[in-house]
């Protein structure tokens, strides 16, 4: 807040100023005017004359102003009570936001007094970056991840379909390759963890079948033939 109002302090110190040099400006073009005409003519030298004089006056006018804005301090002092009292919220502050005093709209209201707007960038369909500027002038930057619609939007997707196919070669279940990703911090669309069912979607996607499914449209296992290979053959011969 002090840092805001010193901004403006400093504004206004340039406005006056110009202030001062435009009116000063006018003044002496004003003169100028005023000596070069006639004198015989009296009716333009009177308007010259009158010209000038409201130049002059708009002129200290405007220093009076820049002088009364010149008095007055900077920044408004802050007394050594307030100042310890402030530091003293800085302590006591954050046991009291997380405690049980506060509502979550006492939460909402206090957030709103603090903070003068917040602008937000979609760096990706999943991330979005978000500055906070604060009343202060002071602010604070970061990325949250919102929940999409499509599982293929997600950041590094094709790093997820490796990984899902190296577990699955491996002989991972897909619970268990739920389970080993939300683990190494991979998220779904929707939800802060991936699940069996999105992993069995993404497989049911690639064409990449579970191994009891593959025995079941093996035509052998292990030279044996099986019931599906049987019947292939047999058909394929009649």
């Amino acid at each position: 807040m002090l840092a805001q109002r010193h901004r403006e302090h400093e504004r206004l110190v340039q406005h006056y100023h110009q202030q001062v040099q435009r009116a000063q400006y006018e003044a002496s073009l004003a003169r100028r005017r005023h000596e070069q005409v006639d004198p015989a003519n009296r009716l333009v030298a009177g308007e010259l004359e009158r010209d000038w004089e409201d130049k002059l006056r708009a002129f200290r006018e405007a220093q009076e102003t820049a002088e009364r804005f010149a008095q007055q301090p900077a920044e408004l002092a802050v007394p050594a009570e307030l100042r310890q009292h402030l530091l003293d919220i800085s302590q006591t502050f954050p046991p009291l936001w997380s405690g049980a005093q506060l509502s979550h709209a006492h939460r909402k209201e206090l957030l709103r007094s603090l903070i003068a707007r917040v602008i937000l960038k979609r760096l990706a369909p999943d991330r979005v970056q978000v500055k906070i500027v604060w009343i202060s002038g002071h602010f604070s930057e970061g990325v949250v991840v919102p929940p999409i619609h499509r599982q293929v939007e997600i950041t590094g997707y094709d790093q997820l379909l490796l990984r899902i196919r190296q577990l699955w070669q491996a002989g991972y279940t897909d619970t268990q390759i739920a389970h080993t990703l939300s683990a190494e911090g991979v998220r779904s669309a929707r939800n802060p963890h991936l699940s069996p069912t999105t992993v069995l979607n993404i497989r049911n996607q690639q064409h990449w079948l579970s191994r009891y499914h593959q025995y079941r449209q093996a035509t052998k296992i292990d030279g044996q033939w099986t019931v599906q290979g049987v019947c292939r053959t047999y058909h394929s011969t009649v």
